[in-house]
C-alpha cells in the first residue's frame, strides 16, 4: 500500500509542475501580446534604429536594446534624439518658409489724403470699345481668369485704400507688373458694392473713384473687371463665377465667410504705400512682346473672309468693311481701333489692308517692305499691289495654274530690289537669266514691264492687275463645252500676255495722239525724243 500511495504522490506532484509551468508560460505570452517592437534612433533620424519591446500602454521598455534601458520610459531613450533633431540645420527652403512669413505683415495703413496727381486710371472707358470689353466680361464672368494670377495686370483686380474685415482676408502674395516691379498684395473676397470703379457700364465717371479720401476703398487695376462683375451681379448672370469662387480655397478666405456675402468677387489687396504716380502705367502695360507688323498680319490674315470684303473702287477697303473687321477681332484687341463715336481708326484701316496685303502675296519680305519701304518708286509699285491685294487674294480658290501671285511677288521683289540699288528697271526687261526658264520669262516680263511703264502710277498698275484676276477668275468658270464642242482653257500665261499686251497697244495709241507733234517737228532732237519715249513704252 505505502508503494502505491508514493507513486501517486509522485504523479501529483509532476501534474503540479506542469500546471505550474503553463500558468507562467500563460501569464508570459498574456505580457507579450500586451507589449510591441518598435524601432528607436537615439542618435537623430539618420542614424541606425534599434529594436526595443515596450509596453503598450505604459510605454515601459520590457527588453532590446541591449537591456540598457529596461524599465524605463521609452521617452529616455528618445531623449537623445529629440536633441539631435532640435540642434539639425535648417535647410535653405526653411530659412526662406520662415523669411517669407516674416515678411508676410501687410501694412493697411492709410494716408491722410489720396494724392490726386496719382495717375490710377488711364484709359479711355468712356469709348464704346470699352463699353463692350466690359459687357463680354458681364455675360458670365469667367472665374478661372479673374482669380489666381501673379501678373498685376490680370487675373483678380487689385484694390487698395478703405478697409477689410480681417476675416475676409486671405494669404498674402506677390504681384508683378509689366516692367518687373513686385507688389506684396493679400488676397480678399470682398462684396462688389464695396469698392468703387472709375466709370460705370455706360462709361459715366464716378465721382467717388477720383475723391481724395482714403476710405473709399477703389480698383486700382481692373476697373473694367470689377465693373463687369457688378453689372453681373446686377443682370443676375454672375451664377458660375460665385460658385467657383465658394469652391477655390487656395485664396485663403473661409467659405463660411464667403457663402454670408450677397454679391462676392474676389480682388487683392495693395498697400496705400505702393500706390505711385505712374501706378496707372504699369498696370495697363502688356509685359509680353507685342506682335511685330508682319507677324500681326499674319495673324490677322486667318481672322477674314477676303471674299467678303468690301471695297471702293479703287481697291481700299470701304468703312464698313474695316469696322466688319474689327469687330470680328478679340475684344481686347480692339483698344486703338475703334473711336469714341464707334467707328474705325487709322491704326484699324492700316492693320485690315495688312491682313489683306499678307493674304494676298504671302510673302513676309514683300510684307516687311510695305511696312519698311523708303525708296518712292518701290513704294508706288508696293502701294498698287496693296490696292490689287483685295481681288488678288480672291485667287487662292483657283486651280494652282492659275494663280498668278507667285509671279506678281516674285516680280514685285525683284523690282523692288532694283530700285533699292538705284538700277532702272528697264535694264531687266528682256533678260533671259532674270526668272527661272524660258517659259516664264514671258509672263514675268509683262508683269515687269507692267511695272516699269507705269512706276509713278499705282493706280494704272493696280487696275491692270485687277483686270488680270478677273480675266483668270472668268476663265476658270467658263463652261467648259459650247456649240462647236470642247472649249480649250487659255494659260495663265496666255491671259497675262494678252491682258497687257492689250493695254501696250491702247498705250501705243494714246502715246501717238500724245506726242505726233514732236514728230511734225523739224528739231531732230525731238524726233529722238519722242522715238526714245516710245522705245520705253514698248520694250
Amino acid at each position: 500500500m505505502d508503494k502505491q500511495i508514493a507513486q501517486r504522490a509522485g504523479i501529483a506532484f509532476k501534474l503540479g509542475v506542469a500546471f505550474g509551468r503553463g500558468m507562467a508560460r500563460a501569464r508570459s505570452k498574456l505580457t507579450q501580446d500586451e507589449a510591441k517592437w518598435i524601432t528607436v534612433k537615439p542618435n537623430g533620424e539618420n542614424a541606425r534604429g534599434r529594436h526595443a519591446l515596450i509596453d503598450g500602454e505604459t510605454g515601459q521598455i520590457l527588453g532590446g536594446m541591449g537591456g540598457k534601458f529596461n524599465g524605463k520610459h521609452i521617452t529616455k531613450a528618445n531623449k537623445n534624439a529629440q536633441k539631435a533633431e532640435q540642434n539639425k540645420p535648417k535647410s535653405r527652403r526653411e530659412q526662406l518658409l520662415e523669411q517669407r512669413q516674416k515678411n508676410n505683415q501687410m501694412d493697411y495703413s492709410l494716408p491722410e489724403k489720396v494724392d490726386k496727381s496719382v495717375i490710377i486710371q488711364n484709359r479711355d472707358r468712356t469709348s464704346q470699345i470699352s463699353q463692350t470689353q466690359i459687357r463680354e466680361i458681364a455675360k458670365d464672368p469667367d472665374y478661372m481668369r479673374l482669380s489666381n494670377n501673379s501678373s498685376l495686370s490680370d487675373g483678380a483686380p487689385v484694390i487698395a485704400y478703405g478697409s477689410i474685415p480681417a476675416e475676409q482676408l486671405g494669404k498674402v502674395t506677390t504681384a508683378v507688373a509689366s516692367d518687373g516691379t513686385r507688389y506684396k498684395v493679400q488676397y480678399a473676397v470682398i462684396d462688389a458694392d464695396a469698392v468703387e470703379t472709375s466709370h460705370n457700364i455706360n462709361g459715366a465717371e464716378n465721382e467717388k473713384f477720383y475723391s481724395d479720401d482714403p476710405n473709399i476703398t477703389r480698383a486700382i487695376a481692373g476697373n473694367g473687371r470689377l465693373t463687369g462683375l457688378k453689372k453681373a451681379y446686377e443682370q443676375g448672370t454672375a451664377g458660375n463665377y460665385a460658385d467657383e469662387l465658394l469652391l477655390d480655397d487656395s485664396h485663403g478666405v473661409n467659405s463660411d465667410v464667403i457663402e454670408k456675402m450677397k454679391k462676392p468677387v474676389l480682388v487683392r489687396v495693395m498697400q496705400a504705400k505702393d500706390i505711385t504716380k505712374d501706378i496707372g502705367d504699369k498696370t495697363n502695360t502688356q509685359s509680353n512682346l507685342q506682335l511685330s507688323s508682319v507677324e500681326q498680319a499674319n495673324n490677322d490674315k486667318n481672322r477674314v473672309k477676303f471674299d467678303e470684303v468690301e471695297t471702293y473702287a479703287n481697291g481700299e477697303p470701304t468703312i464698313k468693311a474695316v469696322s466688319e473687321f474689327v469687330y470680328k477681332l478679340p475684344v481686347a484687341e480692339r483698344g486703338n481701333l475703334i473711336d469714341s463715336d464707334g467707328k474705325p481708326t487709322k491704326q484699324a484701316q492700316e492693320r485690315l489692308k495688312g491682313a489683306l496685303f499678307a493674304k494676298a502675296y504671302n510673302d513676309d519680305t514683300l510684307l516687311r517692305l510695305a511696312h519698311q519701304a523708303n525708296d518712292p518708286d518701290g513704294k508706288n509699285i508696293l502701294n498698287a499691289l496693296e490696292l490689287s491685294a483685295p481681288k488678288l487674294a480672291t485667287l487662292e480658290n483657283l486651280p494652282k495654274e492659275y494663280d498668278i501671285r507667285p509671279v506678281i511677288t516674285f516680280v514685285a521683289n525683284q523690282a523692288i530690289k532694283a530700285k533699292q540699288e538705284g538700277k532702272s528697271l528697264d535694264e531687266f526687261i528682256g533678260q533671259t537669266d532674270l526668272f527661272q526658264n524660258e517659259k516664264e520669262n514671258s509672263a514675268n516680263n509683262e508683269i515687269m514691264k507692267l511695272f516699269a511703264n507705269n512706276l509713278r502710277s499705282p493706280k494704272t498698275i493696280s487696275d491692270k492687275l485687277n483686270k488680270l484676276a478677273d480675266t483668270l477668275q472668268n476663265e476658270v468658270n467658263a463652261p467648259d463645252m459650247d456649240l462647236f464642242g470642247a472649249v480649250e482653257k487659255r494659260s495663265k500665261d496666255q491671259i497675262i500676255k494678252s491682258v497687257l499686251t492689250q493695254d501696250s497697244k491702247n498705250r501705243i495709241i494714246s502715246f501717238w495722239d500724245k506726242n505726233l507733234y514732236l514728230l511734225m517737228s523739224d528739231d531732230k532732237r525731238k524726233h529722238k525724243k519722242c522715238f526714245d519715249r516710245l522705245h520705253k513704252l514698248i520694250f
